[in-house]
């Protein structure tokens, strides 16, 4: 049972596509750069594109809870305030206004 709407969980999706968006854009950025600055920058692009998975696994679990999905069920994450309170520490700089 969670004490979150389906509006609430549909929202933390929606943020979750918007961060997975901005790493992956930015991580992009490093390769269409060339080589030599791909190179200088490899750690600040493993580390865009791993954080752009991470908001992207968020998003498929956000997925499998509103569809009532066999995966949700069947995984070790039972709980879905658990994983949007997960979520929104590991994302904590996109949920601040101004």
């Amino acid at each position: 049972m969670t004490n979150m709407t389906k509006d609430e969980i549909k929202a933390l999706q929606i943020k979750a596509a918007e961060i997975s968006d901005h790493f992956e854009n930015k991580s992009s950025v490093y390769v269409r750069s060339g080589q030599e600055i791909f190179h200088l920058n490899r750690e600040n692009h493993d580390d865009a594109f791993i954080a752009s998975r991470i908001a992207n696994e968020y998003w498929w679990k956000f997925e499998w809870f509103l569809n009532d999905s066999d995966l949700w069920k069947d995984s070790d994450f039972d709980d879905i305030d658990e994983v949007a309170a997960e979520f929104e520490g590991r994302f904590a700089g996109f949920f601040q206004e101004g």
